[in-house]
C-alpha cells in the first residue's frame, strides 16, 4: 500500500491541472490575507477575524472543488485508460489499491491546501502575531476534514462513473449542490416556516460545507449571533465543546461513508 500511496503523490505532483489548481489556491489565499490586513493595523484582533473569515469563505469554495475533482478522476481516469486493470493484475489486493489511492490523493490534497494556508499564515502571523493562532489552526484542521469529506464523495462518484468526463460532470454538479443548492433550499424552508433551529441543524449534516462553516465560526468568535440559528441551537443544547465534536464527527463521517460505499462498489467492479 505504501508504494501506491507514494505513486499517487508523485502522479499528483506531475499533474498540470493539479499544480494549476494548487497555484490558484495559493495565490488567492495569499492575496486574500494581504488585502484583508491592508489598512487594518488599527483594528487589532478585528483585523485578524476579518482575515480568517475571508480565508474561510475561500476555503469552503475551493477545497471541496479540489477534493471532488481529485477524487472523481482517481479511479475513473485509470479505468478508462486501462492502467487500473494492469495495477489490479499485480500481486496486490483490491483494498490496498483502493485505500492506497485514497490516502495518496488525500495527502496530496492536504499538501496543496496546507501550502496555501501556510502562505496565508505567514501573512497573518506577520501582521497579527501569535494572537488568534488557535482559530487559524482550527481553520487548517477543518480544511483538512472538508477536503477528506469531498474526496470521499469524489471517490464514490469515480467508481460509479464509466468515463472521466462523466465523473467530472457529476463532481461539478455535486459541488454546485453543496455550495449553492442546499443553502438556497434551507433558506427557502426556513422562510416558509417549515424548519426551526433544530431542523436547520439537522439539515446542516446533509451538507459538509455547512458543517465546516459552523465549525470554523465557533472557533473564530464567541458571539452566538455569528453562528446563525443552527449554530446557536447547537451551542445552547450541546455546549461549545460538544457542538464542535458533533460537527467534526459529521465531517469525518462524510469522508468515511462515501468512501466506504465506493469500496463496496469497487471490490465487485469488473475492471478490464
Amino acid at each position: 500500500m505504501t508504494a501506491i500511496v507514494a505513486r499517487e503523490i508523485q502522479d499528483s505532483m506531475r499533474s498540470r491541472w493539479f499544480l494549476a489548481m494548487t497555484g490558484v489556491f495559493c495565490a488567492l489565499a495569499l492575496g486574500v490575507s494581504y488585502l484583508s490586513f491592508a489598512g487594518a493595523n488599527s483594528l487589532g484582533f478585528a483585523g485578524f477575524n476579518r482575515t480568517v473569515a475571508s480565508l474561510l469563505n475561500l476555503m469552503v469554495l475551493f477545497v471541496p472543488l479540489m477534493g471532488l475533482l481529485i477524487g472523481a478522476l482517481g479511479l475513473s481516469g485509470e479505468r478508462e485508460d486501462g492502467t487500473l486493470g494492469y495495477l489490479l493484475a499485480q500481486p496486490v489486493g483490491r483494498f490496498s489499491v483502493y485505500a492506497g489511492k485514497f490516502l495518496g490523493q488525500g495527502l496530496s490534497l492536504v499538501l496543496a491546501v496546507g501550502l496555501g494556508l501556510g502562505l496565508a499564515g505567514l501573512v497573518v502571523g506577520w501582521n497579527a502575531g501569535p494572537a488568534g493562532a488557535s482559530a487559524f489552526g482550527m481553520l487548517a484542521l477543518v480544511a483538512a476534514l472538508l477536503g477528506a469529506a469531498s474526496l470521499g464523495v469524489g471517490f464514490l462518484v469515480s467508481v460509479r462513473s464509466a468515463t472521466r468526463m462523466r465523473a467530472l460532470a457529476y463532481a461539478l454538479v455535486t459541488w454546485v449542490v453543496f455550495e449553492f443548492a442546499l443553502d438556497a433550499l434551507s433558506v427557502g424552508m426556513v422562510t416558509a416556516g417549515w424548519l426551526g433551529p433544530q431542523g436547520l441543524l439537522f439539515v446542516s449534516f446533509a451538507n459538509p460545507v455547512q458543517l465546516a462553516k459552523i465549525l470554523c465560526l465557533m472557533s473564530l468568535s464567541a458571539k452566538l449571533e455569528v453562528l446563525g440559528p443552527s449554530g446557536i441551537y447547537a451551542v445552547k443544547t450541546f455546549g461549545y465543546a460538544g457542538s464542535m465534536l458533533m460537527l467534526g464527527g459529521g465531517l469525518a463521517l462524510w469522508a468515511l461513508i462515501p468512501a466506504g460505499l465506493g469500496w463496496l462498489t469497487f471490490r465487485k467492479m469488473n475492471v478490464r
